[in-house]
């Protein structure tokens, strides 16, 4: 027998999270002009938010409060049995929720407060973001839309080992390996 467990892919994304904020309008505008996020949707005393390449509705909802804070997150299943599984584990690990009928771009959830404190939620159902004619909904070539600019020592590389390219008991060049960025 393996002494590794088998992997769970009962959770596809982090779906969204909410923000407090006693600043609300100040709050909108910081993410849209700052961070480039499109308003989606607004009820009293909330803003739904999207990121430009995310395929779900909305990203962040930022709610009105009297102090700034955290929400709630929300974590996306894979499927409705997923969330299922989900659930009965929460439970069984004496996690204590209660089910909601959804909210602003998903159906119907599990609320609970998480070890740490936070409260989260946990769903399935999601509206997909359909662009408005005329407007693309992400990149029409994502790999060059993404591709980090500017300086690239930050950027994401081809994983080599360190060392790779030397022969063994040859000594690693002053500074650590070098790794060619793609």
């Amino acid at each position: 027998m393996s002494s590794h467990p088998e992997p769970m892919y009962d959770i596809a994304q982090l779906g969204h999270a909410e923000l407090l904020t006693p600043r609300l309008e100040e709050s909108v505008a910081f993410f849209t002009e700052v961070y480039g996020l499109t308003l989606v949707g607004e009820d009293p005393g909330r803003a739904h938010l999207r990121a430009w390449n995310d395929d779900i509705l909305t990203s962040l909802t930022l709610t009105g409060a009297p102090e700034a804070g955290l929400g709630h997150v929300a974590w996306r299943a894979t499927s409705p049995q997923a969330l299922e599984r989900r659930v009965a584990a929460l439970e069984k690990h004496d996690v204590e929720g209660a089910w909601h009928d959804g909210d602003f771009g998903h159906g119907k959830a599990y609320r609970y407060t998480g070890v740490g404190g936070h409260i989260q939620e946990v769903y399935f159902e999601t509206e997909k973001y359909v662009p408005p004619p005329g407007e693309a909904a992400g990149p029409s070539e994502p790999a060059a839309a993404l591709r980090p600019q500017g300086r690239r020592c930050c950027a994401h590389r081809p994983h080599q080992p360190a060392g790779a390219g030397r022969r063994r008991g040859e000594p690693l060049p002053a500074g650590g390996p070098r790794v060619q960025a793609a």
